[in-house]
């Protein structure tokens, strides 16, 4: 949700979530990646749950309001549809190696 929040507000992708929750200001945020970070992303939810639900319920809505404020365009360009596509079939024949970054 904070990634998707922060495309429509900015237009730009961040799934880093520490640097999402500097806007974010989620006070649990940190304490669930660092069980993420040790393994221990399976164990049930620190308590209470319902500081987890309002949360959520308060993202949401944040995220279902933010297209009618979005900079990014209704549509993607055709120019750029094409180009996408393109990539993905040199991509797919082996055309282009892909690297990490």
């Amino acid at each position: 949700m904070l990634t998707g929040l922060h495309l429509l507000r900015t237009g730009q992708v961040e799934a880093n979530l520490g640097v999402l929750n500097t806007g974010a200001r989620l006070p649990f945020l940190e304490d669930l990646m660092a069980l993420k970070r040790s393994g221990r992303e399976a164990e049930p939810l620190p308590e209470p749950l319902e500081v987890y639900r309002a949360a959520h319920r308060q993202l949401l809505a944040a995220l279902e309001a933010a297209p009618l404020s979005t900079r990014l365009p209704d549509a993607v360009p055709d120019a750029a549809q094409r180009a996408v596509s393109d990539w993905v079939v040199q991509v797919r024949l082996g055309a282009l190696q892909l690297t990490a970054r």
